[in-house]
């Protein structure tokens, strides 16, 4: 991954099934600095594992324009494995700085009981999936975005998790259970 950090003009990455030696550095420089706007990343186990979402932050604070990332879909806890229950504060950090995203999705966060906090801040956040989240108990206490367009939960959490985006038609356009 480290080559692809001179590829700053790289608008859609996705990657696929390459097994589980594959590890996200040299992406920061693509997310702070370059055009990625699509990003997608499918079995491939501890992609983000590894990945401390704050290293090198400092430096690229100078260089730094704000994120043009839009569409992020993974099928592993962002930054951790699929053990994870819940995120650390430096990863709920990491999604502050995800300022253009529209499109959020968790696929198959097997052990995942909360969502990041703050993401309400994320303005642009337009549609957010969560699917296959069998442990997610909640949303995020902070509520959602105002942006917020779509939710589509499927196949995930408690009944009170289904009773809270049932309340949420209405103030949210299209809610999909």
């Amino acid at each position: 991954m480290e080559t692809l950090s001179n590829l700053t003009s790289l608008a859609r990455l996705s990657i696929y099934g390459c097994g589980e030696d594959l590890r996200c550095e040299g992406l920061l420089p693509l997310l702070t600095r370059g055009q990625l706007s699509h990003l997608d990343v499918q079995r491939i186990p501890n992609f983000f594992g590894a990945w401390d979402p704050m290293w090198g932050m400092q430096e690229e604070q100078n260089k730094r324009t704000e994120s043009k990332l839009q569409y992020l879909e993974t099928d592993e806890a962002l930054f951790a494995d699929q053990e994870i229950a819940r995120f650390t504060k430096e990863q709920e950090e990491a999604f502050h700085h995800l300022t253009s995203l529209q499109q959020l999705r968790f696929w198959r966060c097997d052990k995942l009981q909360h969502l990041p906090a703050g993401l309400n801040k994320l303005q642009h956040l337009k549609r957010l999936g969560i699917w296959r989240c069998p442990a997610l108990r909640s949303l995020p206490k902070e509520g959602l975005p105002s942006s917020l367009r779509e939710l589509d939960v499927e196949d995930c959490g408690t009944k009170e998790l289904t009773e809270h985006c049932k309340q949420l038609r209405g103030t949210i356009p299209k809610v999909t259970l």
